[in-house]
């Protein structure tokens, strides 16, 4: 009995664990995503319609990743609450059984080990937890570059200009996505 709690208390460390690597994960392409459209932005001997079109592009990414960012932290708090949840059903095990484990070192030995992932699990999600703050510092970054950038492109002189030059860029894209199709 004592081992079949167990099992399934280290089941549920790993689906932990595996939740919170494909966090990480995600995480990473985000932060990468941003640092790319940062990077793009900041290189401002672009032409003002290539600069148009990447601040529409910034933007739009941006917003989505800021609803997705709010939605990620929602969930490490529920992954946080779900690892207390687990600390507290394992110091229920270790105490249940105590008297049954003491002449076994390896059963001891074994919930010790699981002590462990889940405190580490715990400083992980804390870790995420800062990511994300750092996370939205950058898309408040893109985002005032991007302003920026859209001032500078709606301006009169070259409006009209630019309107053009974008007409054109969306009629190569147009034209090479219905390529890409074929």
């Amino acid at each position: 009995m004592s081992g079949e709690k167990d099992g399934s208390l280290e089941d549920r460390i790993s689906t932990l664990e595996n939740r919170i690597n494909n966090i990480e994960n995600l995480l990473q392409r985000i932060s990468n995503d941003l640092i790319n459209i940062k990077e793009i932005t900041v290189l401002r001997n672009l032409s003002l319609p290539v600069l148009a079109y990447q601040f529409r592009k910034a933007w739009g990414v941006a917003e989505g990743y800021k609803g997705y960012l709010m939605e990620l932290e929602d969930y490490l708090s529920e992954l946080q609450e779900s690892n207390h949840a687990l600390i507290m059903e394992k110091a229920k095990i270790e105490e249940r059984y105590k008297r049954f484990t003491e002449g076994y070192p390896e059963v001891n030995k074994h919930i010790e080990i699981l002590s462990r992932r889940l405190y580490e699990k715990e400083d992980e999600i804390k870790r995420l937890k800062l990511k994300l703050r750092e996370m939205e510092k950058l898309l408040g970054e893109v985002k005032t570059l991007s302003q920026e950038i859209g001032r500078e492109a709606a301006s009169t002189p070259v409006r009209e200009e630019l309107e053009e030059e974008l007409k054109k860029l969306t009629a190569r894209y147009e034209a090479e996505a219905r390529e890409e199709e074929r």
